[in-house]
């Protein structure tokens, strides 16, 4: 067995027992419920913009109902995580390509695999790490002159989302020995995979119910309802993060970059600029910023390996801790969506709570109402900021909390906002935006009491996130 297979297994075996411990039982998003219930139907004809998703889901849906396994959020859950972990892999090939060190290498490919960003979305059931992954998996065998099946792959992408454009910068060095004929065969793979499929899916894509003219419509809206300066921090937050400890060495690598290859350090610095108009408007913090991740790794990982003598060492000091406060982090996510999911569930068996009480939450109400307590009824709350945005979404309205408490005598109130060891660099990027941030523990509460003022909030005993029976006045 080669040197490089070795190192590519070992790499495989590591990262799937780490992400396979990490994923079972947590909740998932409004977003994830529908890609859910989209695979478990087989439908993969909706929209070519999430085909790539929607198939590979499907796919390793029914590989799994065959073995036992009829659960489709694990089965998707272990998809993004298996190619997640491909993508590592691809980068730790262009890695080795570029540099010829396999320590570069598997340094590069450890500090994408190991960004909380990555690690956290290669355990959901949404489509979002499947870009970058996909995308590097097209960058390897461009790399390696496969320029066919790269060009397949990179429809597959683009399939699953546009934003999958914004890994082609990682490519530039390998675009640079192009020849016509891989230039063909590049565009033959392209044309076979997405011309194909967006054949038989661009009615859906362009008028469907989450059309590529109603998302941009609400994109461009979202974006001029934003200060400049809300852009600005979320665009950082995606970067700091990921990677915090690790930022100083890229600054450092992108400067030596500067002086050795200007060209390729504006290649770099235009794949840092284009995400900040196009990775905000859902303000996923970084999601759609992870096609910049592995440029970010392969720099730092080149930087740390120039390093010499005690400069080494306090570098792959800051590399270990980087992956332990990572792994605190995603660990501390990832338990407090247990607990939620635990709660759901609590809530489901709670004979004290009538059928058909409504719950006011900010989380996910598609989830608990389709899958973990369905005799409730979740209903969405806002911050005032998020009310403007639904007004760039056609076909959303806000619920009628009036209604909702002259109609339903049983309210409930999870108070479910993130908590999170970031919580306190979200609460200064609120407060530096002006209370245009995420929702944040302790929010549900207030926005409750600012809507029932008159209500009393009788804290229920024995739920592991806080849950409040409002108690409202006569006079409502």
């Amino acid at each position: 067995m080669s040197r490089t297979l070795k190192y590519c297994l070992g790499l495989f075996l590591v990262l799937i027992l780490i992400y396979g411990v990490t994923f079972h039982n947590v909740t998932i998003s409004n977003d994830s419920c529908t890609n859910i219930e989209q695979i478990s139907v087989g439908d993969i004809l909706k929209r070519s913009s999430h085909f790539g998703f929607n198939f590979l889901g499907v796919l390793f849906y029914k590989t799994a109902s065959v073995l036992g396994v009829i659960n489709p959020v694990y089965s998707t859950q272990f998809m993004l995580a298996f190619f997640s972990i491909l993508g590592a892999i691809g980068l730790f090939l262009i890695t080795l390509k570029r540099y010829s060190s396999h320590h570069t290498a598997i340094l590069a490919a450890i500090i994408y695999a190991f960004s909380s960003n990555v690690w956290r979305f290669s355990l959901q059931s949404e489509y979002l790490v499947l870009v970058p992954s996909i995308g590097l998996i097209a960058c390897a065998c461009w790399a390696h002159g496969r320029w066919f099946s790269g060009s397949v792959f990179f429809a597959f992408a683009m399939l699953t989302s546009p934003f999958a454009l914004f890994i082609l910068p990682f490519a530039y060095p390998e675009a640079k020995k192009i020849t016509k004929k891989q230039i063909l065969l590049g565009i033959l793979g392209f044309i076979m995979s997405y011309g194909i499929v967006s054949l038989f899916t661009y009615k859906e894509t362009l008028n469907g119910e989450w059309s590529y003219n109603l998302v941009y419509t609400y994109y461009i809206k979202a974006v001029e309802s934003m200060k400049p300066i809300r852009i600005f921090s979320i665009w950082a937050y995606g970067y700091f993060r990921s990677f915090h400890l690790l930022l100083p060495l890229f600054f450092i690598a992108l400067w030596g970059t500067f002086r050795r290859d200007k060209k390729s350090f504006v290649v770099i610095l235009l794949g840092v600029i284009i995400h900040l108009p196009a990775a905000i408007p859902e303000i996923r913090y970084g999601a759609y910023q992870m096609t910049f991740y592995p440029i970010f790794a392969c720099l730092v990982a080149k930087q740390i390996m120039e390093t010499k003598g005690n400069f080494r060492i306090i570098t792959l000091a800051v590399l270990g801790g980087f992956i332990i406060l990572n792994t605190y982090i995603v660990a501390e996510e990832r338990g407090f969506k247990r607990q939620l999911a635990e709660t759901y569930i609590a809530m489901q068996n709670d004979l004290s709570i009538p059928d058909s009480s409504t719950v006011l939450m900010y989380q996910a109400t598609k989830p608990l109402n389709t899958i973990y307590a369905p005799r409730l009824k979740g209903v969405a709350i806002y911050s005032s900021y998020q009310e403007k945005l639904t007004d760039n979404l056609e076909r959303y309205e806000l619920p009628d909390y009036t209604k909702i408490a002259k109609n339903n005598r049983a309210i409930y109130l999870i108070e479910s906002g993130t908590s999170m060891p970031d919580d306190k660099l979200k609460l200064l990027i609120s407060g530096f935006v002006k209370n245009q941030g995420a929702k944040l523990k302790g929010f549900g509460l207030e926005k409750a009491r600012a809507m029932y003022p008159d209500a009393k909030f009788e804290l229920l005993p024995n739920y592991s996130i806080p849950i409040y029976k409002l108690i409202l006045s006569d006079s409502k």
